[in-house]
């Protein structure tokens, strides 16, 4: 879905002209969102559109192992032994 709500160009006196939004996923539920504003020269291609879905992509890889590495902290902090049987 794609939304400009132009009372925030507005208040910031900012001006949208083109925007690209993909959502950011971690299996299968949505994280996140990132966004592209203003393309310099025209307006935002189905090559853009897909490159900045790979993108968003690792980014949702990114945040996934931060979590899980934040998590196996916790544990070792913890004196857990996260691998042991």
């Amino acid at each position: 879905m794609l939304c400009n709500d132009r009372e925030v160009d507005m208040k910031t006196g900012y001006k949208t002209k083109s925007l690209l939004c993909m959502p950011i996923r971690i299996r299968g539920s949505i994280f996140g969102v990132v966004q592209m504003v203003n393309k310099l020269h025209g307006t935002f291609s189905k090559t853009d559109e897909e490159s900045f879905e790979t993108f968003a992509v690792y980014c949702g890889l990114a945040l996934h192992h931060a979590k899980v590495s934040a998590f196996l902290q916790i544990d070792i902090s913890a004196g857990y032994d996260t691998y042991s049987s």
